[in-house]
């Protein structure tokens, strides 16, 4: 199912990747890697030091107008593939979940509305789709 949005539409993509550490987590590392600005960084969990029973979350948003969702999220994907295998590689113990999200005028849109090819890219970071379609990590 493709939705395309209208004119009026401001389609708003919001990821969240939430970092469990090991012991050896180094924030400055995993940002100065991810190259990202700081302000730009919403840091959740503990203050200060951090450790494996805390979590740290990156959220990241990227907005479109006039577009097809499902190419506004291909977009979304591209930008952030090569981010999560740099996780990936310098985090072989981190657990790293993926929450992604879609508004329109604050309201979310099903998940019915990806691709199967999207979901199936989807599943392989813990995210999945629950009873009534939407997504959930």
């Amino acid at each position: 199912m493709i939705r395309k949005s209208s004119l009026t539409d401001k389609i708003i993509f919001k990821i969240n990747f939430c970092i469990y550490p090991d012991d050896n987590f180094d924030i400055n590392t995993i940002t100065s890697l991810l190259n990202i600005k700081a302000s730009k960084i919403k840091l959740k969990g503990a203050k200060g030091s951090y450790t494996k029973y805390k979590d740290t979350s990156w959220n990241y948003s990227i907005s479109s107008t006039s577009i097809e969702l499902n190419e506004a999220f291909d977009k979304l994907l591209n930008v952030f593939i090569d981010k999560v295998n740099i996780l990936k590689k310098i985090q072989d113990k981190a657990v790293i979940n993926i929450d992604i999200q879609y508004f329109i005028y604050n309201k979310i849109i099903p998940a019915i509305c990806l691709s199967e090819e999207q979901i199936k890219f989807l599943a392989n970071f813990n995210c999945s789709l629950d009873c009534d379609g939407y997504l959930y990590s």
